[in-house]
């Protein structure tokens, strides 16, 4: 059969007419209304409207339509449609989604301003004529999805063109954790350079047979990074590699364990497990042959986020630099050459110490606050009481619970000649005039906390606690909620810092 391109024109969005005998839709609607509400139901058109605005609409893949009764019938893309004639009129959502979409086009006008009217559409002849499209879009596939490694490659040469994490996450938004992959990259990396005695294992170890989703189980272990000399920046950077032969031995022995499918994401030691101490403990001496302590073999608590290896490290854009050497931003804000994280000069592996405040099951609260009113006081007790992966969402409230009242006891027991009040917006409007300017140390966090566009919604921003709080659609992470508190903390801390004594003269 001879190639014959269908047509391609510019129609507006709001002469587009949904087909409301679509595939996706359980028998015919008697109105294009019931189809938009039976899509926002059943199909989350509401997620999808958020991403092309905040994404940007891309028409990569026209919108397939034919021509009946005098109007273009959307045979492919009923969902985006619906999305973009939503986002230009919110009115013709259902309930919730409706508020939903008001909000969000109020947070977000600038992006608002730059949605389409008309969209390109490619016009077929006859609804026959798109059987085969239509099956190869949604019962074939057509195209090849990429794999994590080509992810991961994808994100690094990125990075290699100057950009930051940060840019990603802001550019690119559909790209979830971008440390995730920059994290497998340089893992692969040091597969691919270890010095395998088995020439089948390193084979293997270098090839897409070894998947990462199952391997990052392991490499996100702390226990297991121990014994291989492991260690990541957050931005997800190897800054120490297995370099010793017992280190490349045990690594080995770990790729064996993938290769003979004793280990898989399945099958790898859950924290949650009543018997994760032994079962950690007897792969620990599987890697090394040296049966280690009970400490050693089980140092974090259960409940540590390592069960979740794809969470990554999210909250670089708050971590310091405790080393002192030269940043390069590009690869997590640590210079090639720069000394391991712990911070020793001599380079010197030490053996892992306490839990990490990302292994705590609450939240870790190293503020003092013994002085503060004792409704903070209780606010904060009860917030590092919070098992964050059950009550992520409770611990997001109240948290801003506390950044509110603390900000608000900071300006009422000092005489600044202001008041702050009101939600967390105001109050912090209240918090830049006074402090941006002589509190350099605070301008980061003042941003983030002021921060309510969404464009590029980060933990700890105005945005995020409004959809923690409001959002019938959004989800809290725990991870986030460390993220956020990690940003917020020492700002905390000013605000609740007792008012110097007045001078007795």
């Amino acid at each position: 059969m001879p190639y014959t391109p269908f047509p391609i024109v510019e129609v507006a969005i709001s002469e587009l007419r949904l087909d409301r005998q679509n595939y996706r839709i359980d028998g015919d609607l008697p109105t294009e209304s019931a189809a938009i509400t039976y899509l926002f139901a059943e199909h989350d058109v509401a997620a999808l409207a958020r991403q092309i605005l905040i994404e940007r609409y891309v028409d990569n893949e026209l919108i397939l339509a034919v021509e009946e009764d005098g109007a273009y019938v959307v045979l492919e893309g009923n969902r985006r449609v619906t999305a973009l004639k939503a986002l230009r009129d919110p009115s013709i959502a259902p309930g919730e989604s409706r508020e939903y979409l008001e909000r969000l086009l109020l947070r977000n006008e600038i992006e608002a301003e730059d949605l389409p009217e008309r969209v390109r559409v490619m016009v077929a002849p006859d609804r026959p004529s798109t059987a085969m499209l239509l099956a190869r879009l949604h019962i074939g596939r057509s195209k090849s999805g990429w794999g994590r490694d080509e992810q991961a490659r994808f994100v690094i040469a990125q990075l290699e063109a100057g950009n930051t994490i940060d840019d990603i996450r802001r550019e690119l938004p559909g790209i979830k954790n971008p440390s995730t992959f920059v994290r497998q990259f340089h893992v692969r990396r040091i597969l691919k350079d270890a010095a395998f005695s088995d020439p089948k294992l390193a084979e293997y170890a270098a090839s897409a047979r070894l998947k990462m989703t199952a391997f990052e189980y392991a490499y996100g272990s702390p226990e297991i990074q121990r014994v291989l000399g492991l260690a990541f920046d957050k931005s997800g950077a190897a800054v120490s590699t297995p370099t010793s032969p017992a280190e490349v031995a045990a690594l080995e022995r770990l790729v064996e364990k993938y290769f003979r499918n004793e280990l898989s994401s399945r099958k790898f030691p859950k924290r949650t497990a009543v018997d994760f101490d032994e079962q950690m403990e007897a792969l620990l001496y599987d890697l090394t042959g040296d049966r280690p302590p009970r400490s050693a073999a089980s140092p974090a608590s259960p409940g540590s986020t390592d069960d979740d290896p794809s969470r990554g490290q999210e909250s670089d854009e708050s971590i310091g630099n405790p080393t002192g050497s030269a940043r390069d931003d590009r690869f997590g804000g640590l210079a090639p050459d720069s000394p391991p994280a712990s911070g020793r000069e001599d380079g010197a592996r030490q053996g892992r110490g306490p839990n990490g405040t990302d292994t705590l099951k609450t939240l870790h609260v190293s503020l003092s606050y013994e002085h503060a009113p004792i409704g903070i006081r209780k606010r904060l007790n009860e917030l590092r009481g919070l098992e964050l992966a059950d009550r992520p969402i409770a611990a997001a409230v109240l948290m801003r619970s506390v950044i509110e009242a603390s900000v608000k006891w900071h300006f009422a027991t000092r005489p600044l000649g202001k008041t702050a009040s009101g939600e967390l917006g105001p109050v912090m409007r209240v918090v830049r005039e006074t402090y941006y300017q002589s509190e350099q140390r605070l301008r980061n966090v003042i941003d983030l906390l002021m921060d309510g566009s969404g464009k590029n919604v980060r933990a700890g921003s105005l945005y995020w606690f409004n959809m923690a709080a409001h959002d019938a659609h959004h989800v809290v992470d725990h991870q986030a909620v460390r993220d956020a508190w990690q940003s917020v903390e020492h700002f905390v801390g000013f605000m609740l810092t007792p008012a110097p004594s007045p001078d007795p003269s």
